[in-house]
């Protein structure tokens, strides 16, 4: 009886193995021991290859990262790649670094724009990356670079970098393309040695007021300037340094918030003689 069980089993389990007539399925064949272990051995040897794999992307993505972030606190005074890449960040924001040089130096002019920076995030205005500065800009980097790496022009004018620093706008102002209008340029309260170059704009503006002994202005090699960084309206600059009983001839130029600029004719004034 024995016996008869046993074959009978065996010959069920001989019967499963094969297709369902009539109902187009097989069930699984469970391979022999040596196939399975085969199988777990080459599946494990894929997974350490992606894992490796794995392990290298996260490295370049990191290396990516580290090249687009600032890795240290800038001040005044300082010469460094990383201060080229702060002002390059700063000149995608005309109404922050308007006259966007990239030298690499940390002076007066990157000093004023980290102020204005500073004061769109609601950061404390030190003109210098403290630790807290730092993380912000190293935010809005990684933001802005996404997968690329790159910083993309415009940066700090894209609609949702304005939300995130508090100045949510319907019409990013990349997009007003006229000029401002200067009126009411006059040179006043003149001594021996200065002036006081005052004029208005149809629109807030910074300004800068560039002067020589010569004119036309702007093809002379003694040509100064002197420039006011504040957005607005009334702009009222003086010029300090001055040689007396001198004519001096001067023009400005102004430069709205989306960067559209405008410039006046060459003017004159004369200093005091001592």
């Amino acid at each position: 009886m024995d016996k008869k069980l046993l074959i009978l089993g065996l010959v069920f389990g001989a019967i499963i193995t094969l297709p369902l007539a009539g109902f187009g399925q097989t069930t699984s064949i469970v391979p022999p021991a040596a196939e399975r272990i085969q199988l777990f051995n080459r599946l494990r040897s894929e997974l350490a290859t992606l894992q490796a794999k794995l392990e290298t992307l996260k490295l370049q993505s990191a290396s990516v990262k580290s090249e687009i972030r600032l890795t240290k606190n800038l001040m005044r005074g300082m010469t460094d790649e990383e201060v080229k890449k702060l002002q390059e960040l700063l000149a995608t924001d005309p109404e922050i670094y308007p006259e966007g040089y990239q030298t690499g130096y940390f002076g007066a002019l990157t000093h004023r724009a980290m102020m204005k920076f500073q004061k769109k995030a609601g950061l404390a205005e030190t003109g210098e990356v403290d630790d807290r500065t730092m993380w912000k800009i190293n935010e809005l980097l990684t933001e802005g670079a996404g997968h690329s790496g790159k910083i993309p022009l415009g940066l700090l004018r894209a609609p949702g970098i304005l939300r995130k620093l508090g100045f949510a706008t319907t019409t990013p102002p990349g997009q007003d393309t006229t000029a401002p209008v200067i009126t009411g340029v006059a040179a006043t309260s003149t001594t021996v040695s200065s002036t006081v170059i005052a004029w208005q704009t149809n629109e807030p503006t910074t300004g800068q007021v560039y002067f020589a002994t010569t004119t036309p202005v702007a093809a002379s090699n003694g040509t100064k300037v002197s420039l006011d960084l504040t957005l607005t309206v009334s702009h009222v600059l003086l010029l300090g340094n001055l040689q007396a009983s001198t004519t001096y001839y001067y023009y400005i130029k102004a430069t709205d918030r989306a960067g559209n600029s405008a410039t006046t004719t060459d003017a004159s004034f004369t200093t005091l003689g001592q």
